[in-house]
C-alpha cells in the first residue's frame, strides 16, 4: 500500500507539487479497488486532497455520526397512518403495496414509495381539497419501516436479510449476522452499495480497532470472506 513514508502513494505521481505539501499528514488515494478509511482524517486538508483525485471511491461513502441530510423515501411494504383530523372516515393506517401505491377513501390510488412523508402528504391534500378547508388538518405518519433493509452474505454465522430500521455501520452489520464465521480469512470486507452498484474493500482490523465506520445505506449488501 502506497503513500507511507516507505513508498509512494497514487496521488504522488498524479499531484507530486500538492503531495509534497501534504507531506505528514497521512492522507492518501488507495489503490484502485481498495478503501483505506483509516488513513482519511476529515480535515480541511484531507477532504481537498481527497477530493482532488479523480474516481475517489471513499469520498463517497457515508461515515457513521455523519448527519443524514436526506429525508427518509417511503418503500413498498412501508405501513403509513393518513389521519384526517376529526375525520375518522378519510383517515386509514394502509400498507404501501408491492406496486408502490397505497389507497384510501375519496383520494383513491395513490403512488407512496419513492416520495417522503410530507411529499405523500402534500399529493393526498391535492386530492382532498375539494374536503377539507384547512390542509394543515391531514398529517401522513410513517408506523412501520419495512422496506429498508441490508444483506449479510460470506463467512458469517448467520447470512441473511435484515431490517434497516436504524443506523447501522459496516462492523454493526457484521455483528447483527452472529460475527464472523470460523473459515473467514478475516482480510478484507467487500461493500456493494445497491443504489450506485459499486464496490467498496474495506479492511476488517481498521473496522474493528474502530478507525472506520461506516453507515449501510437500504439495499446494501456486505460480503465477508
Amino acid at each position: 500500500m502506497g503513500g507511507s513514508a516507505l513508498g509512494r502513494s497514487p496521488f504522488d505521481e498524479i499531484h507530486p507539487e500538492r503531495s509534497r505539501r501534504a507531506q505528514g499528514q497521512r492522507c492518501w488515494t488507495p489503490s484502485p479497488g481498495r478503501v483505506v478509511l483509516s488513513r482519511l482524517f476529515v480535515g480541511p486538508a484531507c477532504l481537498a486532497l481527497a477530493l482532488s483525485v479523480t474516481g475517489c471511491a471513499h469520498a463517497q461513502l457515508v461515515h457513521a455520526g455523519s448527519p443524514l441530510a436526506l429525508p427518509y423515501r417511503l418503500g413498498r411494504a412501508d405501513v403509513v397512518e393518513v389521519a384526517v383530523y376529526k375525520n375518522p372516515d378519510l383517515s386509514r393506517t394502509v400498507p404501501v403495496r408491492p406496486d408502490g401505491r397505497i389507497s384510501l377513501p375519496i383520494v383513491g390510488e395513490i403512488t407512496a414509495a419513492g416520495l417522503t412523508p410530507d411529499e405523500l402528504r402534500a399529493r393526498i391534500v391535492e386530492r382532498l381539497r375539494a374536503y377539507i378547508q384547512d390542509p394543515r388538518v391531514v398529517s401522513v405518519i410513517v408506523r412501520q419501516v419495512n422496506s429498508s433493509r441490508f444483506y449479510v452474505v460470506g463467512e458469517v454465522q448467520k447470512p441473511g436479510v435484515y431490517p434497516l430500521a436504524t443506523q447501522v455501520d459496516v462492523l454493526q452489520a457484521i455483528a447483527t449476522a452472529g460475527g464472523l464465521g470460523e473459515f473467514s480469512a478475516r482480510d478484507d470486507v467487500t461493500l456493494l452499495r445497491a443504489d450506485s452498484g459499486k464496490r467498496y474493500t474495506l479492511a476488517l482490523k481498521d473496522l474493528e480497532s474502530g478507525h472506520d465506520r461506516v453507515d449501510l445505506e437500504p439495499g446494501d449488501t456486505v460480503v465477508v470472506r
